[in-house]
């Protein structure tokens, strides 16, 4: 399979009349086993890198767990008491 990829890789290539810079490529793997991604970078010879897409503090790509809430409502909070808090200093 990692050879198909690289074979189909080195097609596009010749194809479009470019290659890949190694030193500015990098790769985002999610779900893959180990031993595959081991693979995919002794072959293709780029490296990893991960992509981090938050909001509010929350991963997006991850499972979100109980945690992962508990961090979204602390947020909330924090925000809802810092509005009250001014409301009553305004007045």
């Amino acid at each position: 399979m990692i050879s198909l990829i690289k074979h189909s890789l080195s097609q596009l290539w010749l194809l479009f009349g470019f290659s890949p810079n190694h030193d500015k490529s990098s790769m985002f793997l999610c779900g893959v086993e180990s031993d595959i991604k081991t693979q995919l970078f002794d072959v293709l010879d780029y490296k990893e890198r991960k992509l981090s897409i938050k909001h509010l503090g929350i991963p997006l790509i991850t499972t979100i767990t109980f945690l992962d809430y508990l961090i979204l409502v602390d947020h909330i909070m924090v925000k809802a008491i810092g509005w009250m808090n001014h409301t009553f200093i305004c007045e």
